[in-house]
């Protein structure tokens, strides 16, 4: 047995050894041999527990502050699994298909782009889906403009850039839900004070777009589309009716409702419509809430009929594809909770702390780096996002600055500037998905405008204090109260 040693605070050394495992393990791990994010996780959480143990603690103090970490996410993982359902309710029915199908029959040649990136940015804010929207409706959108002899370089990137706004706004999705659990603050806050750097880069958007389509000429739809729409028309039956449930997630998020009873609203009022509008089979849609759905839950029994674009468009969702994430998340949580209640992460980044502690304008900087880094180095947003919340949730409070802004921050370059990292997942997906580079001749990441003006403008709002939620001296003094007594756990 090992004997026990007497506690005491970890070294700067000790500190920095501690995040550099996990900063080489996901350089080396992940990207060089590609190991799940989750299982790098894990094996720096063991190489943190064993430094723990060399401060002097136990086994037992480790575990109580895993299991208080993990107490504190149950909503989240309550709320990524009925996305699963959202998603797949939401095809069921009809209502992402109708959206698509609304799309492609408004479309104007000489506004192929701009439509392309209000197209993606609406479906991923019924989805909360970046990865999906841009496989659906962008790649529907990248069809068109290629039957229109339009730019695919400009379409891919602005379907990118629609796609994850939607998924930075939306109260469903994965990371508009984590970002706040990590800084502190709630989910309708978080959201509220996205708009002031999300509303500006999307009004940008919109402008660049257009001018950039004004040239494009030609009426003609890409064959490969036109025979999606035939099979959408032969599986489907559309009435606005089928905008339901997408009212339902709008009308609550205006209300602010709690997000767990809309999801189970939005998704009974889908299978609803699924069974008696659609006359699909309610043990098909139950299935797939927590399967996903395939050509089978539409009674398709030969999938070969459909178009491989159609079988993409209506295969999504379930619970059980959020599993990975939810894997993500905990084990996230396992390493986050054993540095911050040993006191290695708050040591290791005093000196970067100390930097960005000048004013509002450094620490907004800081943020957006620290989490850019995490975000290149786990090649993707959870871990980033968990780590910089812990990093960052006291100096926030600290300078009086309210939490929503830390969540905000990291979601503007942590959420929709993943794309621009070739090597993490996002990056790697639309790279592959479009068949264009992120950088070099052609490459989309100049264009995909969303994905940086965020960060710009979260800036220039620092710069300004445009923005910036203060704190009163009662909300400060609170705060704090409340961050010390989430570290003392």
């Amino acid at each position: 047995m090992f004997k026990q040693k007497e506690k005491r605070a970890p070294t700067f050394a000790e500190s920095v050894f501690v995040i550099g495992v996990l900063v080489v393990l996901i350089a080396i791990g992940y990207i060089n041999f590609k190991w799940p994010v989750a299982m790098v996780m894990i094996a720096a959480s063991v190489i943190a527990a064993l430094m723990s143990y060399r401060c002097g603690y136990t086994w037992e103090e480790l575990d109580a502050a895993i299991s208080a970490k993990f107490t504190s996410i149950i909503s989240i993982i309550i709320i990524l699994f009925f996305l699963g359902a959202v998603v797949a309710s939401f095809v069921f029915c009809g209502t992402i298909p109708y959206i698509v199908t609304l799309a492609i029959k408004i479309m104007n040649p000489s506004f192929i782009y701009v439509s392309t990136f209000l197209a993606c940015s609406l479906m991923s804010c019924v989805t909360g889906g970046s990865w999906s929207t841009a496989a659906t409706m962008g790649m529907a959108m990248f069809g068109v403009a290629t039957a229109m002899n339009a730019d695919l370089t400009i379409t891919a990137a602005a379907a990118i850039s629609g796609s994850f706004f939607g998924d930075k706004m939306c109260p469903i999705s994965e990371t508009t839900n984590l970002a706040p659990l990590c800084a502190g603050t709630g989910l309708y806050e978080h959201i509220g004070s996205m708009m002031w750097t999300s509303v500006p880069s999307a009004i940008v958007c919109v402008i660049v777009y257009t001018l950039l389509g004004l040239g494009t000429k030609g009426e003609a739809v890409a064959e490969s589309t036109t025979a999606m729409m035939e099979c959408l028309n032969n599986i489907f039956s559309w009435n606005i009716i089928l905008l339901l449930p997408f009212a339902v997630i709008v009308i609550a998020a205006v209300k602010k409702a709690p997000t767990i009873p809309t999801m189970v609203l939005a998704t009974f009022c889908a299978l609803l419509l699924g069974t008696v509008y659609q006359g699909f089979d309610l043990t098909a849609g139950l299935n797939a809430c927590l399967g996903g759905t395939n050509p089978a839950s539409f009674g398709v029994a030969d999938a070969s009929v459909l178009t491989s674009e159609t079988t993409s468009l209506i295969s999504k969702g379930g619970m059980k594809g959020t599993a990975g994430t939810i894997i993500t998340v905990f084990a996230g949580y396992v390493y986050a909770a054993i540095v911050s209640h040993c006191g290695f992460m708050q040591t290791a980044v005093q000196p970067i702390v100390k930097l960005c502690r000048k004013n509002a304008f450094t620490l907004v900087l800081g943020t957006l780096v620290t989490d850019g880094v995490m975000v290149a180095c786990a090649g993707s947003s959870y871990p980033a996002h968990i780590i910089t919340g812990e990093i960052f949730r006291k100096e926030y409070a600290e300078m009086g600055i309210d939490a929503r802004v830390l969540s905000r921050t990291m979601e503007d370059f942590g959420t929709v500037g993943t794309p621009l990292i070739p090597w993490s997942g996002s990056g790697a997906y639309m790279t592959g998905l479009f068949g264009i580079p992120a950088y070099g001749p052609g490459g989309f990441a100049l264009l995909a405008i969303n994905a940086w003006l965020n960060s710009v403008v979260a800036l220039i709002l620092a710069a300004t204090g445009i923005g910036m939620y203060k704190l009163t001296d009662e909300e400060k003094a609170a705060a704090l109260e409340r961050i010390a007594a989430e570290d003392k756990v």
